[in-house]
């Protein structure tokens, strides 16, 4: 099970793009402690139902552990219940990557007794910024062409100022020219809600300091960046991730980016390259595992976006 720390607060509902979440919620609340005829005196149960989580988990598998003891339940209602013994326990709920574990100080229980809990589901959804993607426009012959954002949160910054779309002339050369200006992409930012813990799950790298220059080269080498497009990326990301002594890096192409956001683009283009990068700080308990870099096609009338997010692994207030 992945080691999260949690701290039981208040509840407090704010809303972000359409969406409520929560910023901090509490662990285990009692709800009532009945002695029961049918508990033998040497026995006791805990009735734990899972508050704050979405429809499609009310009936599922789930693990959790009693005294580091794992084991397995089926949810009903989204409840479950565990027979034990009287005395002093400690809990452990791992629901999936959506939420994250919920763990439970010392609970006393007497024999023949049933204590009924409410267990708050903490998200693990945070407000990451998509930062920089940027669109390059490489048509064959000069031509007007409109591109459409439709992110997935909101946009918070872009250049040039977008109105319901870009309208520009893009060049062979990657020129484009918009309201006078010249620019040698279009740039969009936005706030989305990320599920961090998600992250790492289709593989990724493990990078040292020492390696993120030439390791971040040779993969955009593999996917087929030109050498500006290469300095453009690099010089974005690189300062910051050698910030820190060991990095854990996972690439998103092509229709996996529609998670961040979608394109509209006309007239359309024979080919649209999306090269998205999620990295945070290696704390340690990702798991590395290949990833094969998709090479482009960046014949005929060619695309190239790219982005990225850093993602803050530790706790943070803006929480689903």
């Amino acid at each position: 099970m992945r080691i999260t720390l949690l701290f039981a607060t208040l509840l407090s509902l704010n809303t972000f793009a359409g969406i409520e979440y929560r910023r901090m919620a509490p662990q285990f609340h009692l709800i009532s402690t009945e002695k029961q005829a049918n508990i033998k005196s040497s026995e006791a149960v805990y009735i734990f139902k899972i508050m704050h989580v979405t429809d499609d988990i009310a009936s599922v598998g789930i693990r959790y552990s009693i005294d580091g003891i794992e084991s397995k339940a089926n949810l009903k209602d989204y409840t479950f219940e565990v027979k034990t013994t009287p005395g002093k326990h400690k809990f452990q709920i791992y629901i999936n990557s959506n939420y994250q574990e919920i763990y439970s100080d010392s609970m006393s229980i007497d024999g023949g007794t049933k204590n009924s809990y409410n267990v708050y589901a903490r998200g693990n959804f945070k407000i990451i910024t998509i930062d920089k993607p940027v669109i390059y426009l490489y048509p064959e012959v000069e031509q007007d062409v409109e591109v459409k954002v439709n992110p997935v949160g909101e946009l918070s910054f872009t250049y040039p100022k977008y109105n319901e779309g870009w309208t520009v002339s893009a060049t062979p050369d990657g020129t484009i020219k918009h309201e006078g200006n010249e620019y040698n992409y279009l740039f969009w930012e936005s706030k989305q809600l990320t599920n961090v813990g998600a992250f790492a799950e289709n593989g990724g790298h493990v990078v040292e300091k020492s390696n993120v220059l030439t390791f971040l080269e040779n993969k955009l080498n593999e996917a087929g960046f030109t050498s500006t497009e290469k300095a453009d990326f690099i010089t974005y990301w690189a300062p910051r991730m050698i910030e820190f002594d060991k990095v854990f890096i996972e690439f998103i192409q092509n229709s996996n980016c529609d998670q961040f956001a979608t394109l509209g683009i006309s007239p359309v283009p024979d080919h649209t390259n999306r090269f998205y990068m999620s990295w945070a700080k290696y704390n340690g308990e990702m798991v590395a595992q290949p990833q094969e870099i998709q090479k482009m096609d960046r014949s005929g009338f060619d695309v190239l976006e790219w982005g990225g997010q850093q993602l803050i692994l530790e706790n943070n207030s803006e929480t689903l």
